[in-house]
């Protein structure tokens, strides 16, 4: 179980975009952000590994690509900054490479630490090789539709799958993430 702090939307936002590792990075890009004058987490882009050791080591839990970076689709979904009932505050994101379903993952504020959790439920990715699905070939079908040749290998009954391929499972997700996360006393 997963332990979180009451942080407003506005809060966990600003806490994220003053960590120290991005200090060098904005001032690397000011010039990107000329024409709002304000940093926001879209411009966070693939550096969402590297925000603090503690997120560097919670995203080992799936091996993926930060080339492509989903954080606001402009649809009702879980990217972006959201407030569970449960009270915890995330910023939902996605990620994979070019030739990878993206893998969604979100940052939350444990009271002391920022913290990534990547959500098993609902969210395409190898569960047999920890890996983003796209990196495996034909392997990968054996995760999503089960082999009874293999012991060791599941059948994720948990994703939704849309012509050739698989997509996330946003209610899947929420409930896990409702789940596995209690509010700090």
């Amino acid at each position: 179980m997963r332990k979180f702090a009451k942080i407003s939307e506005e809060d966990l936002e600003k806490m994220i975009l003053s960590q120290e590792s991005m200090k060098d990075y904005f001032e690397s890009c000011k010039i990107i952000f000329w024409k709002t004058g304000k940093l926001t987490l879209e411009h966070i882009m693939g550096h969402w590994k590297c925000l603090t050791k503690k997120i560097t080591k919670d995203l080992q839990k799936v091996q993926f690509d930060f080339e492509n970076t989903i954080i606001d689709d402009d649809t009702d979904n879980l990217y972006g900054l959201h407030t569970m009932e449960n009270g915890l505050t995330f910023c939902g994101i996605g990620a994979g490479g070019d030739w990878e379903y993206p893998v969604f993952f979100i940052i939350y504020y444990d009271g002391k630490d920022l913290r990534a959790y990547i959500p098993t439920k609902g969210n395409p990715w190898n569960t047999d090789f920890h890996e983003a699905y796209g990196n495996h070939g034909e392997d990968e079908y054996e995760n999503i539709q089960g082999n009874p040749d293999r012991d060791n290998w599941t059948k994720r009954t948990d994703l939704i799958f849309y012509g050739d391929g698989v997509i996330w499972n946003p209610d899947q997700i929420k409930k896990e993430i409702s789940r596995n996360f209690k509010l700090k006393e």
